[in-house]
């Protein structure tokens, strides 16, 4: 048994023996054992929303460096969005100016702003390494993503269907930062 100060990074250990993908990863008060999905969609007023993307990764892999492949996939596959609307957890400069430079994509969304003193402190751990997700039940990063992928097709169908149906879309709870858009 290592000191805690002797283990790996969690992106390295294998915390379970029937899933050796699976990693562990802590958000605030929040743990859990799994992976993480990333889901993009489009968002068009009067258009179903139909998703575009999905991206399957570790528990621990930050939100940040998954942008830069999730812009490529949607590029391979001609499908770059002029304006890429994202959340705190994918907002950097790097990513501001990367997203322009190599697609041509407006990167919109909040500045992530860690205010923790780990953050302060060139020797402490900010947020930013740690993100949260829900526990898997597949085996393996491959089956999970498909089971993602496949979870993704069924709602583009159903989404695809009442839009044909002509059934207006739920409404839903507005974030903070969709609030602030200016009215339009």
């Amino acid at each position: 048994m290592r000191e805690p100060k002797d283990q790996p990074p969690a992106a390295e250990q294998i915390v379970s023996p029937y899933e050796d993908e699976s990693r562990y990863a802590t958000k605030r008060a929040t743990s859990w054992v799994g992976d993480k999905v990333h889901v993009t969609e489009t968002c068009d007023d009067d258009l179903p929303h139909l998703i575009t993307d999905i991206g399957t990764t570790i528990a621990p892999a930050s939100d940040v460096d998954q942008l830069v492949p999730i812009q490529e996939r949607l590029a391979s596959r001609q499908l770059p969005p002029s304006q890429h609307v994202v959340d705190t957890g994918y907002m950097r400069t790097g990513n501001l100016v990367a997203s322009q430079r190599e697609h041509q994509i407006d990167l919109v969304g909040p500045m992530y702003d860690d205010r923790q003193w780990q953050a302060k402190d060139p020797d402490g751990l900010d947020l930013a390494q740690f993100q949260i997700d829900r526990q898997t039940r597949y085996r393996g990063l491959a089956k999970t993503h498909l089971q993602h992928v496949a979870t993704a097709t069924a709602m583009k169908i159903v989404r695809l269907a009442d839009w044909l149906n002509q059934v207006p879309r739920a409404t839903t709870r507005r974030s903070h930062f969709a609030a602030l858009a200016p009215a339009g």
